[in-house]
């Protein structure tokens, strides 16, 4: 995981030895770290040094750890609170996600593992959303991170809709179109808001392990079960459970999440009592899963159990109007982490950004503007920005292959092909101009009654 900006660290432990090695780990990775004893003194620093994470044992006298943390969250709901547990067992896993935690940590533990884990706790922190099921607060939240266009809008509407029921959800677009931010808005947006999100990424794990993942296990179920393990349904207790790419679960997994879905019980691997959960379940995916059903890839069943409600993510491509502010926001964002002062976007370099077809989307946005700030010196060019070539403009790609050659010769072959890719460039820079002929004229430098004739011979509305 790359590095994470520095960030202030609050460590509530009533043993002076951890408090003093924790700090220490803290300040060898650049953060700020401040050590408290107990809650209450925990509970007056969060609002005077304004902590961007509190780490806090579990057992301690007269506060508990989880009691801090739930008056913490009351004071400060999006601090991101990380608990330390004595063992790493099932009752104080469930009770501090349920609780509010984002993450937790046991005794003994290792050190580069209690890093990663503030690593992810700053970055969450920093993406967290307003926790309100305002209709106004939600769109507004989403035009602030997604966009100012119409697209972005109908989802606003769409999350307003459904946030407040309990229904399932499936999120489908491309990959970096920005399932997974939609699905923790719809989360942030709902009454369960309070209690975990807990997201998978059902691609990242190996079929051997994901059935122990979702539900988890108990002691002695196979070897190296050492302990009882809590899966993702019992941490996502009470809250939200995140299945991304869930097209990449076998057809097995799907059976045994349709009877969940059904049940409302888990069967952890190895044991033989049922455990009620109430979790409420969204699912996304990049390929169309009504698609895959054809194929036998994917269980009609599980797919209308998961559909109570359809969300449909557009691509960046088919909503232009969100791509120079996402530029923006991404510009700022780049100046502060590589500590630039990169003014903006000349001209060209706008148009050649609108003008892309992102096939990566906003994932691919982002990385490319990211590049360009570490390039540019005080403005963004042309000559920073560096994008992959594009395969659906490629000649290739755009000739006519239905043309039959018998009885043509090269040069009507050439005049035909050079026909079909003179239709292509005009269709694409009168989507980029909107419609304006005009416009049109100028950027392809000929005059407006060449465009006018040309549009009119190859019927280009």
């Amino acid at each position: 995981m790359a590095a994470a900006e520095p960030g202030n660290i609050l460590i509530v432990d009533d043993d002076p030895d951890m408090c003093q090695m924790l700090c220490y780990l803290m300040k060898t990775h650049e953060h700020k770290a401040t050590a408290v004893y107990n809650g209450f003194t925990a509970l007056e620093k969060i609002n005077s040094d304004w902590p961007d994470v509190m780490l806090v044992d579990v057992q301690m006298p007269e506060m508990t750890g989880i009691e801090l943390l739930k008056r913490a969250l009351q004071q400060r709901p999006e601090l991101p609170v990380i608990m330390i547990t004595g063992h790493a067992g099932i009752a104080d896993a469930v009770a501090v996600m349920r609780a509010g935690a984002v993450d937790y940590i046991s005794k003994p533990f290792n050190h580069e593992h209690v890093i990663r884990v503030i690593r992810c706790a700053l970055e969450q922190g920093k993406q967290t959303v307003v926790k309100t099921g305002s209709a106004m607060e939600v769109e507004t939240q989403l035009h602030q991170l997604m966009g100012p266009s119409q697209a972005i809008e109908h989802l606003a509407a769409d999350v307003r809709r459904v946030a407040q029921t309990n229904f399932t959800v499936v999120l489908q677009g491309e990959t970096g179109t920005g399932k997974s931010l939609l699905a923790r808005t719809i989360h942030e947006a709902s009454p369960r808001a309070k209690n975990p999100f807990v997201a998978l990424d059902c691609g990242a794990i190996p079929e051997s392990l994901l059935e122990s993942e979702l539900f988890g296990y108990e002691k002695g179920a196979f070897t190296g079960a050492t302990r009882r393990k809590a899966g993702q349904f019992e941490l996502a207790q009470g809250g939200t459970l995140f299945l991304d790419e869930v097209a990449n679960l076998s057809l097995s997994s799907q059976m045994k999440l349709l009877c969940v879905l059904q049940d409302k019980v888990i069967f952890p691997v190895g044991g033989t009592s049922a455990i009620p959960v109430d979790v409420r379940l969204l699912a996304a995916s990049n390929q169309d899963l009504r698609a895959i059903i054809g194929n036998g890839a994917f269980r009609e069943d599980l797919y209308y159990r998961l559909n109570e409600f359809a969300i449909n993510l557009p691509a960046l491509r088919e909503r232009s109007d969100d791509i120079l502010f996402l530029a923006e926001s991404f510009r700022k964002a780049s100046n502060q982490e590589l500590k630039k002062t990169v003014t903006g976007f000349s001209k060209g370099a706008c148009c050649q950004l609108q003008a892309y077809d992102w096939p990566g989307n906003v994932r691919q946005l982002r990385t490319v503007v990211r590049r360009a700030v570490l390039l540019a010196e005080e403005m963004i060019t042309e000559q920073h920005i560096q994008l992959d070539s594009q395969n659906d403009n490629d000649i290739s790609q755009v000739i006519d292959k239905t043309l039959s050659y018998q009885g043509l010769s090269l040069k009507d072959i050439v005049k035909k092909h050079t026909a079909c890719v003179e239709r292509q460039v005009l269709t694409e820079v009168l989507a980029f101009t909107n419609g304006n002929k005009a416009e049109a004229a100028r950027l392809l430098q000929v005059d407006y009654k060449t465009i006018h004739t040309k549009l009119k011979r190859y019927g280009i509305a």
